[in-house]
């Protein structure tokens, strides 16, 4: 095993890792979604509609990811700067509904008939609250280690 300033040393060594693939993977890859194409046709490519222009639940659903995005980026931040396991709940429960709401929006445009598809944006949006899911729910393990 090791002693406790080694134990404490790869606790602190394994949230910089969780925190820099959450900061610089999994919610740019949110941000970054709501905004490319979430309708798109497949066939030809001569149709395009971006999160901000598709419209299924309010008048772009982009804004909805877009808003849960940003919200999920200050709680881990915030989580981060004050080492908050409930902080990390709140990130992972952010990361849960944006990937709700993606497949949601994937499930919806795929049971629609004809040629128009899933865009990219929004398996960026889905990829993306995977991710910081995965890196919140390790931060959290890793200040649950950290306490024991």
């Amino acid at each position: 095993m090791g002693t406790k300033g080694e134990i404490q040393k790869r606790v602190i060594i394994g949230l910089t890792i969780f925190i820099i693939l959450g900061f610089f993977l999994g919610f740019p890859l949110v941000l970054s979604g709501s905004f490319f194409e979430w309708q798109s046709d497949n066939a030809l490519g001569l149709y395009k509609k971006s999160g901000f222009e598709y419209q299924n639940l309010l008048a772009g659903d982009g804004k909805i990811s877009l808003a849960l995005g940003i919200l999920g980026v200050f709680l881990f931040a915030f989580a981060f700067m004050l080492r908050s396991e409930n902080l990390y709940k709140l990130t992972a429960i952010c990361s849960i509904l944006l990937a709700l709401f993606a497949l949601y929006e994937i499930v919806t445009l795929l049971i629609k008939p004809g040629v128009i598809g899933v865009g990219f944006g929004l398996y960026m949006v889905l990829g993306g609250s995977v991710i910081s899911l995965l890196c919140s729910f390790g931060s959290y393990m890793m200040l649950s280690q950290k306490e024991s």
